[in-house]
């Protein structure tokens, strides 16, 4: 597949810069948007600090690398630098896949946040798009125990690499199926501990014997 030029990249920031900002999700300057270039090396083309996401001319939008500082002239006016949230391109670039990045400002998501701000979220329910959201990804376990520690609704740990209790619990549930109960049941855990065996040793002294 073919990689983007710079000038491409700018003209579909234009574009989308201008429907973005008609719709009140980036107003003024706020807003960054990013596109990858190249991957290896790394080469983002991303829009500019202070930059009215309503009018990107070509040279507001400039190429940066993995250290998202700016490489290079890019074509532009030496006096703008990249957005000071570069390194969050990077970041979901680099841990996600993602070959674009449009990170808006709207103002209701900015009156929500501030409103809801003293509760640390914003709880949602009743709405049928919810089935769409996914999970926090995350493999540190001290992070989602970090979100349970704050959050007003149960946390689920669908995988960490310390615990994977949602395996544990399929598996038990699948050998009660095939054995008809655990109770005396003995299981032995072959190969290196990880995250399930834990789960598993946890299932076994936190739950009955019979269960």
């Amino acid at each position: 597949m073919k990689s983007p030029t710079l000038p491409a990249v700018a003209r579909a920031f234009r574009e989308i810069g201008r429907d973005f900002h008609t719709r009140g999700w980036v107003l003024g300057t706020s807003g960054n948007f990013s596109a990858v270039l190249t991957r290896k090396p790394l080469r983002l083309a991303i829009t500019a600090s202070s930059v009215s996401k309503g009018d990107i001319r070509p040279g507001d939008v400039l190429t940066v690398g993995v250290t998202a500082a700016r490489v290079g002239n890019s074509g532009t006016r030496s006096r703008l630098r990249p957005s000071a949230e570069t390194a969050l391109h990077v970041a979901v670039v680099q841990s996600q896949g993602a070959g674009a990045v449009l990170h808006t400002h709207s103002v209701w998501s900015t009156m929500l946040s501030e409103l809801h701000s003293a509760e640390h979220g914003l709880r949602f329910s009743g709405f049928e798009m919810l089935k769409g959201l996914e999970g926090v990804r995350t493999h540190e376990h001290a992070e989602l125990e970090a979100w349970a520690e704050w959050a007003t609704i149960p946390v689920i740990n669908a995988l960490t690499a310390e615990e994977h209790p949602c395996q544990a619990l399929a598996d038990a549930l699948t050998m009660r199926d095939r054995l008809g109960s655990l109770a005396g049941v003995r299981v032995a855990w072959v190969g290196d501990g990880s995250n399930v065996c834990t789960s598993l040793c946890r299932y076994r002294t936190e739950m009955p014997s019979s269960a």
